[in-house]
């Protein structure tokens, strides 16, 4: 009577549906991948530091002091 097809409105939000699960599944990968090379610098430096080197972060002076 409407001239609205319940499958249209179905159809409609699957589509969002699937369009927001890529997105979610998107930002799970890319915070994956920073959080595994944010462990790895944090890795190779405690590995320096623990064959005694003492040059393993660099340190820059603040400018203002």
């Amino acid at each position: 009577m409407s001239g609205i097809d319940p499958q249209d409105h179905d159809d409609d939000s699957r589509s969002r549906q699937n369009v927001v699960a890529v997105v979610v599944v998107a930002v799970l990968l890319v915070g994956g991948w920073w959080l595994m090379s944010e462990l790895q610098h944090h890795r190779e430096v405690g590995d320096c530091i623990a064959s005694g080197r003492r040059d393993c972060v660099p340190i820059t002076p603040e400018a203002g002091k």
